[in-house]
């Protein structure tokens, strides 16, 4: 059982991350019917193709192309929370007990640089702790 050790450095949730396996109809549906705002695409090196969108919070949701039919995990791939320091946040992770599933990495992506590392929580939840080193240029 996770003790009680605090996650120093959470600033928020930055992200809730969707499992596409209708693709149109999710890009239909969070940019046209909900309004929301694209603030960001690109495409995976394994060819997922990620869109993300925010309301007028700021919050964002990001819809990931599945191939899956049914992906086996559900349709929320994970949830992001930002954090100050990905390297000490998930040292006090693993501390608390819970699984780390991916240890802090860099990662750059069309020009989105960041650090990341993933846990899973006690229901199964997949959380990514990140870190914006670079947001993508407004071309």
């Amino acid at each position: 059982m996770p003790n009680s050790t605090r996650i120093p450095g959470i600033e928020g949730i930055h992200h809730v991350s969707i499992h596409c396996v209708d693709w149109e109809g999710s890009l239909r549906l969070y940019g046209e019917r909900l309004g929301l705002t694209r603030t960001a695409e690109a495409r995976l090196p394994d060819g997922r193709r990620i869109v993300r969108y925010a309301d007028r919070a700021g919050y964002e949701i990001e819809l990931v192309s599945s191939e899956e039919t049914a992906p086996t995990s559900g349709p929320i791939a994970h949830i992001a929370l930002s954090v100050v320091d990905v390297d000490e946040a998930i040292r006090a992770v693993e501390a608390a007990g819970y699984p780390v599933t991916v240890p802090s990495t860099a990662l750059d992506v069309e020009g989105l640089r960041a650090t990341i590392a993933f846990f899973t929580g006690p229901n199964g939840e997949s959380l990514e702790l990140i870190r914006i080193v670079a947001p993508r240029s407004a071309d």
